[in-house]
């Protein structure tokens, strides 16, 4: 099949369009199956085109469609997922919950702040460092021996000497002594939601705390 005679066939499909940017527009089924029998009918009847290239073609196109399909199947299931979580967020405003941090907010009044550790086994001593912005040391929790799962721990919001803490974010720094060795472990902080968020475009859910500030829906390890 000539340039020319291909030129003119794509256009009676209203494939190309002369003196025009190429279109961007993707290829549905029917004029894909359009473009094959005009490749039948103008193919050069000495060479013709081989089954095998044929059923090729075929499989290309199939598989584009269906990975199009499927993608579009995802989005559809991720969007469900995100308005589900939308709801599901929108329900704890007002509940308190337990979620991953090393940061907590202390509001100069000697506000207490629970918390617990996540150990993953049994442990010698437990201990939870206090820290101010400048990572000096203000407070230190022991809970001594504690099982796997996750003890829990209070912070008064006061100083080593009695006096409350002033207003500002601190740093919780919790630690474990297993034979002789010392490994960090992580914390995990109680407070109230104050009200959620849903990103652009459903990119998900943020749950807003006045006390911690923002953080993922997902970091949420247990409800009150």
């Amino acid at each position: 099949m000539s340039t020319i005679d291909s030129l003119q066939q794509f256009q009676r499909l209203g494939l190309t369009q002369p003196s025009a940017p190429p279109s961007t527009e993707s290829v549905g089924q029917t004029e894909f199956l359009q473009l094959m029998l005009a490749q039948f009918e103008n193919q050069d009847p000495f060479e013709p085109m081989e089954n095998g290239e044929f059923l090729s073609q075929l499989a290309q196109f199939s598989t584009a469609t269906g990975i199009e399909e499927l993608q579009a199947a995802f989005a559809d299931f991720s969007n469900t997922l995100t308005s589900d979580q939308a709801l599901q967020a929108a329900g704890l405003v007002g509940n308190e919950v337990l979620i991953g941090s090393e940061l907590i907010r202390q509001d100069g009044n000697a506000g207490a702040i629970d918390g617990a550790v996540d150990l993953s086994a049994a442990s010698g001593v437990v201990t939870v460092d206090v820290l101010d912005a400048a990572g000096q040391l203000v407070r230190r929790i022991d809970l001594g021996t504690q099982p796997s799962g996750q003890p829990t721990f209070r912070w008064d919001g006061r100083l080593d000497n009695g006096d409350a803490a002033p207003a500002g974010i601190y740093q919780l720094s919790a630690r474990v002594a297993r034979g002789g060795e010392v490994e960090s472990v992580p914390t995990l902080v109680r407070a109230r939601v104050d009200s959620v968020s849903l990103g652009a475009n459903g990119s998900g859910v943020t749950i807003n705390s006045d006390a911690l500030g923002s953080f993922p829906f997902n970091s949420i390890r247990q409800i009150f």
